[in-house]
């Protein structure tokens, strides 16, 4: 289950408590517990980037459990099966929120292009 891997990617980064962990990943500690503590039906897929990108930790691995826990350096096979995951993941999700998450990250990869082209332009 996807809260007991969280639970060991906290205590294998030597976190000794909840607490100590929400506020590394600076997020509220009640909602760090709700995860961890399996009181959150959908974990958002946000935390897990979050954990990828401060802890090298494997989304895959996250979610299913399987693979190794922390990632190698070499990222750039990884990224094609990390989007390969995430629509897997959005799959199981009621069909509202998979439109959230569809708009959500369609925004974040339009903001994403307007930056480059902003800084290419200047």
């Amino acid at each position: 289950m996807i809260y007991k891997r969280i639970k060991h990617v906290r205590e294998a980064l030597n976190f000794s408590s909840q607490k100590d962990f929400s506020e590394a990943l600076s997020m509220p500690s009640r909602t760090y517990q709700s995860y961890e503590q399996a009181k959150v039906k959908d974990i958002p897929h946000t935390f897990l980037e979050k954990l990828n990108l401060r802890y090298n930790i494997s989304i895959e691995w996250l979610i299913t459990g399987e693979g190794e826990m922390f990632l190698k350096k070499n990222r750039n096979n990884e990224e094609k099966d990390y989007i390969e995951l995430i629509k897997q993941y959005l799959e199981l999700l009621p069909y509202k929120q998979q439109e959230y998450y569809y708009h959500k990250i369609k925004s974040d990869v339009l903001e994403i292009e307007i930056k480059e082209n902003t800084n290419i332009n200047t």
